[in-house]
């Protein structure tokens, strides 16, 4: 199989993104919530390709991804959001709610959704890290690779795309992930550092098992060389 290096999507790859994307989410939480039922997977793919659709084209998203040259498949993908201000990411953010449908619910064995509890710690860990006024960052929202193109290299290319405009306008890039995940290290091999010890949410009585810790990690933008 032969990758492409790191190439801008097109509208119609959001459904191949979509079904990228929730393959990775149900991986993430197979040990945390209950399996989907046919009518919830085909609603939670609704939303993702909508979603897509939208952020394709908006002016605060950037995408990259790596293509199989051979099937036309997305191997990889990412999510940027560009440098902006908290309060327009938040109008931003207000706008997606009332255009997107229903964000569907993932239910835990034991009742609930972990993430509601995990999601506003992770706002406050951002804002602890980038500080008040928010500092411009590139956001990292998410990163997903098929399990078939896994540790050849895609994640690592993507990761790396926004770099050179970061450095270039002396911004940082901020993403947070699971500390236990694999993609920490890559994401250290690239030069994220993490910062702080992280927020943590007991799994236990969502029907899980163990901590689930998210950590904050930053890339300073490098000094040009001249």
């Amino acid at each position: 199989m032969y990758l492409s290096n790191p190439i801008l999507p097109t509208l119609s790859d959001a459904p191949l993104l979509a079904k990228l994307l929730q393959a990775s989410i149900a991986d993430k939480d197979k040990d945390r919530v209950t399996p989907q039922s046919e009518e919830e997977s085909a609603l939670q793919l609704t939303f993702l390709t909508t979603m897509f659709e939208r952020d394709l084209t908006h002016p605060h998203r950037r995408y990259w991804i790596i293509r199989d040259l051979d099937s036309g498949d997305v191997a990889s993908f990412i999510s940027w959001t560009l440098p902006v201000t908290e309060e327009e990411e938040e109008r931003v953010r207000e706008e997606r709610s009332r255009t997107l449908p229903p964000v569907p619910r993932r239910q835990s064995a034991g009742g609930g959704d972990y993430m509601d509890e995990l999601m506003p710690k992770i706002v406050d860990m951002r804002r602890e890290i980038l500080g008040v006024p928010r500092r411009l960052n590139w956001y990292c929202g998410n990163l997903a690779t098929d399990p078939k193109y896994q540790r050849m290299g895609a994640a690592s290319k993507l990761i790396r795309c926004p770099f050179e405009e970061a450095d270039r306008d002396s911004v940082a890039c901020y993403l947070d992930t699971d500390l236990h995940g694999p993609a920490i290290k890559m994401y250290e091999r690239n030069g994220f550092v993490r910062v702080g010890e992280g927020v943590s949410v007991s799994l236990e009585k969502y029907g899980g098992q163990a901590i689930h810790t998210h950590v904050g990690l930053i890339r300073e933008p490098s000094p040009l060389s001249t």
